[in-house]
This record gives structure tokens, sequence and C-alpha cells, in this order.
């Protein structure tokens, strides 16, 4: 089937259409480069899921997670707990319930992040009365430089791929919803 332009069509859409009229020199073009990295060339399927909050939040959260993954790796720690471990830091004597509710997570799961670190050295387990809170150790405290080390590198490394600006904005527009999304 011939691929012809249309009167009145942009470059970008007859070239989405037209993949294979493609030449070497244009591939390697700025244009090319730009309307590439804007999703222009994707298939119908590609197009859905680009549109779709749902696919686009949950890739985000995988390449993020694998990127954090890697820069706590020295920490011998998941950030998960890196990030348990600098809040308790923040806010000595915590209980439970206040933990889950800083970092977003169920009590059950805060209860078998609180085992793991307390099985580490990390943590420990107060009681108060009633209640029961979670100081940080010795250990606890001395991974906190390397903590915070780990957090920088991994805001270093996904903004000079986005750029400062660019990362600021993502994470405050994400937060956004994740509040807003929230509330209903």
């Amino acid at each position: 089937m011939r691929c012809g332009r249309k009167p009145g069509l942009h470059l970008s859409r007859h070239l989405r259409f037209c993949p294979e009229k493609l030449t070497s020199r244009m591939k390697h073009s700025k244009l090319y480069i730009q309307l590439l990295s804007r999703g222009v060339f994707m298939s119908d399927t590609q197009e859905l899921f680009v549109k779709c909050l749902y696919f686009s939040a949950n890739r985000l959260s995988r390449l993020m997670n694998r990127f954090a993954e890697e820069e706590f790796a020295p920490t011998g720690l998941s950030p998960s707990y890196a990030f348990l471990l600098m809040t308790v830091y923040e806010k000595p004597g915590l209980t439970q319930k206040e933990l889950s509710e800083n970092l977003h997570i169920t009590p059950s799961t805060s209860t078998r992040f609180i085992d793991k670190l307390e099985l580490k050295k990390f943590v420990v387990r107060k009681n108060e009365g009633k209640l029961v809170r979670i100081y940080l150790t010795d250990q606890g405290e001395q991974i906190q430089e390397t903590i915070r080390q780990c957090w920088k590198n991994l805001y270093k490394r996904y903004a000079e791929i986005l750029g400062p600006e660019t990362a600021r904005e993502i994470t405050k527009d994400i937060h956004f919803a994740n509040e807003t999304l929230n509330q209903k």
C-alpha cells in the first residue's frame, strides 16, 4: 500500500503512519529524536498505555524502584527499610501506627519491616504503657549518613536524566495526585 502525505497533515503525523519512509539521515535528525521521545511512533496499544495513568504510574514505579535498589545497595537494605530508618531517626519514639501513617503503608507492612530491622539490630521496640514505641539502635544511627548519601545519589541520578526542574515538578505533581486520589 502506498503511503502518501495528505494535504495539511503535519509532518509528524505523516511520519507516524509511514515510518518505513524514514531515511537513515532522518532517523538521526533532531526532529526525529524529539518526535520519538514524544511517542509519535507508536502502535495504537502503546498510545493507549501512554494515556493511561495506571500503566504510566506502574511503569514509572518499576523504573524508580530499580534506580532506588541500585542506589541503596551500599546500605544492604531495601529503600523501603532505609526510609523507615530515616523516619524513626527524624521522629524517635514513633508508634507503629504513626510510622505507618508517615510512610503511607499498612500496619501489617510496618510490623514486617520493624521485625526485620529489629533482627538486623537497627531498631528496638520499647513498651511505654499501652504503647510500643520504635527507636533506633546505635547501629541504626550510624547508618544514617550512608542512607542520606544514597538518597542524594538517587535524586542526582533521576535529576540528571530529567533535569532538576522537571524532577521537582514531576515529584510535586505525583504527590498532588496521590493526595487528591487518596481523599476519594
